[in-house]
């Protein structure tokens, strides 16, 4: 168990910054392992220090809990009679968790399908964006994954860093083509966390390919469906509303239990468009979630 010297938000009294008062706090360990635990003398650590630790932490804690095994996919098969469905071109899956159920339940139902990353190098999958193109169903992690990691590999004669997907559980000793070295960088996974530092990770790194692959994909799409977004980033965000107002024909389906609710605590922008986005069809609210509904039901509304 590893112990983090924690401090009390800081609060103004009379315009001055009243020194924090340090509480120590033991972290329990969470089961496999985090990447923290530092015995801190609270008089040498900054705040900014203490946030991006507690923010490393936090990842820590929720990548461990997303690979606790589910009890079974069956919430998603209508994922896969749409993947299963020829006469669809393309199916684009775009989802901002960042647990691997969707890559288990496409591989369990034996459905080929394109992440982003090329195929085995020595123990793991590179990322190789230009692999999207090699499949008919393609899934675009928005967030990131707890199987992505960080690594530095020889590629083309000179070192790169770039991210990986491990194919063996020991990632500290990961071998990648024929190199002695270790290439993992950091054993902690690519995820975003947070609120508003994830619209400026769009722009930078392995996000901005994500990003883009995904804008592309909407483009040349005429019907997006919904379910289990609560309309709380605004990047994404901003960019279903440009789709939206870029032709008339464009259509959300938004599959909720409670659509009102979600309405609600949606962020304002959308808010703002919903009822002319009701009202010229362009937004069609079906009140189930997507695992109560049907694939054939689904299509229908998008042809209607």
């Amino acid at each position: 168990m590893g112990r983090l010297a924690l401090f009390q938000c800081c609060r103004r009294h009379y315009g001055r910054i009243r020194r924090p008062r340090p509480i120590n706090r033991p972290l329990e360990t969470v089961h496999g392992g985090v990447c923290l635990g530092r015995d801190w003398d609270h008089h040498d650590v900054s705040h900014a220090a203490i946030a991006r630790e507690c923010y490393r932490y936090i990842i820590d804690a929720v990548s461990q809990l997303l690979r606790r095994p589910p009890k079974n996919l069956e919430h998603l098969s209508c994922v896969i009679d749409a993947c299963l469905d020829k006469s669809l071109e393309h199916i684009d899956i775009v989802t901002l968790n960042h647990d691997i159920l969707l890559e288990e339940t496409l591989r369990s139902a034996g459905i080929d399908f394109a992440d982003g990353f090329g195929g085995p190098i020595g123990q793991a999958r590179l990322w190789a964006p230009d692999s999207f193109t090699s499949q008919r169903v393609r899934l675009f992690k928005q967030h990131g994954s707890i199987n992505w990691y960080r690594v530095r590999v020889k590629l083309d004669g000179r070192y790169q860093k770039t991210v990986m997907i491990p194919l063996v559980n020991d990632i500290e000793h990961i071998q990648i083509g024929d190199e002695e070295d270790r290439p993992l960088l950091s054993p902690q996974p690519v995820i975003l966390g947070g609120t508003f530092n994830k619209v400026l990770s769009y722009a930078s790194g392995i996000f901005s390919d994500v990003f883009y692959r995904m804008r592309t994909s909407m483009d040349q799409s005429k019907c997006i469906i919904i379910s289990g977004y609560s309309f709380g980033d605004k990047g994404i965000n901003t960019r279903l509303i440009d789709w939206v107002e870029d032709g008339e024909d464009r259509r959300i389906i938004l599959l909720h239990e409670d659509p009102r609710a979600l309405h609600h605590g949606a962020r304002g922008a959308i808010r703002n468009h919903w009822e002319n986005w009701q009202r010229t069809k362009r937004l069609i609210v079906v009140e189930r979630w997507l695992c109560d509904s049907s694939h054939d039901e689904i299509i229908s509304l998008c042809h209607d």
